[in-house]
């Protein structure tokens, strides 16, 4: 005030409520499929007035949120995985790496839990393929390959020809990774039957094999890659009607 002299208060801190709510801090980009994110997500523990709770260590857990493709003309929705999806926060931030969604999609969000808090969503982001490698189309159903993201088919699955899900035989009109984490430079598609080539010429089939065209020494079939018996290595393979054939390295 005019004429007094003025005065400071001691030191003192501010501490942060009790945790009330979560919150993203780093939020989700738009990213290839399969492709983990540029910049790891990362929640923080906040109060009520959104500060963050420096000395919170309660886990959370991420999983998706909105979710594109989670519809009836679609076999499911996109998955998303992580180094872990249950993570303890560290001075009130839990951060996911190696975060990665499969499936191409427009609308993605990212949802965060934890026990006694109040959830969260991040804000929404989208998933696509750049396919550039080996393009094959059969029947009814087909399959490329992508560089960064793996191989994928789409199409009528009744026998798992597209390769996905363990188990599932659901159509898909959207592409489905190839499950099993298999790289290919090559792919050929018979008619309800898929198969792939690595670098090191080992072939993998998968789909219909009631006439033993997935080569593995048996009639049943396979919704995920199956190596073809015999130990052989290939230059070449190519998927017929209901067998496939292959030219190998050796003479």
């Amino acid at each position: 005030a005019p004429g007094l002299t003025a005065a400071t208060s001691s030191a003192f801190t501010v501490a942060p409520g009790a945790a009330t709510k979560l919150r993203f801090v780093n939020q989700p980009a738009n990213v290839r499929g399969n492709v983990a994110q540029a910049t790891s997500p990362s929640v923080a523990i906040t109060d009520a007035f959104d500060n963050t709770v420096t000395t919170a260590t309660s886990n959370v857990t991420l999983s998706i949120g909105s979710n594109p493709w989670r519809s009836l003309i679609s076999g499911g929705g996109g998955t998303v995985t992580a180094t872990n999806l249950t993570v303890a926060a560290v001075a009130g931030v839990a951060t996911f790496a190696n975060v990665r969604i499969d499936k191409p999609g427009v609308g993605y969000t990212l949802a965060a839990n934890a026990t006694n808090v109040t959830p969260a969503a991040s804000s929404s982001f989208d998933v696509s393929i750049a396919f550039d490698g080996a393009f094959s189309g059969g029947n009814s159903h087909t399959c490329a390959i992508s560089s960064l993201s793996g191989t994928y088919c789409f199409g009528y699955n009744g026998r798992g020809q597209l390769g996905g899900t363990t188990g599932q035989t659901q159509s898909d009109s959207i592409p489905v990774l190839t499950q099993g984490g298999l790289v290919f430079t090559s792919v050929t598609v018979g008619n309800q039957h898929s198969c792939g080539l690595t670098a090191a010429g080992v072939a993998y089939c998968w789909g219909g094999n009631f006439s033993g065209q997935l080569g593995n020494n048996s009639t049943t079939d396979s919704p995920t890659p199956v190596a073809v018996a015999g130990g052989l290595t290939f230059l070449t393979i190519s998927a017929g009607g209901d067998h496939t054939c292959g030219v190998t390295r050796s003479s």
